[in-house]
């Protein structure tokens, strides 16, 4: 094999590891994206309930400051 064939290799072989890796951390990413949107809608709704019940309201507070 010539000095050419094998630094096409190489390279081949480089980019191929970097585009695997690169496509997983999107995949991750994605991943944590979809997490942190599903946490916001969870605390959204929480928080509409909250505001829609000033005595639960209270009582969460409450609890919230005993554990401060």
């Amino acid at each position: 094999m010539d000095i050419n064939t094998e630094i096409q290799n190489n390279l081949a072989v480089k980019i191929a590891k970097l585009a695997l890796e690169s496509t997983n951390y999107q995949a991750m990413y994605q991943s944590e994206v979809t997490k942190h949107n599903e946490t916001k809608q969870r605390l959204a709704r929480l928080q509409s309930v909250l505001d829609s019940n000033e005595d639960l309201k209270s009582l969460f507070e409450e609890e919230m400051n005993k554990g401060e």
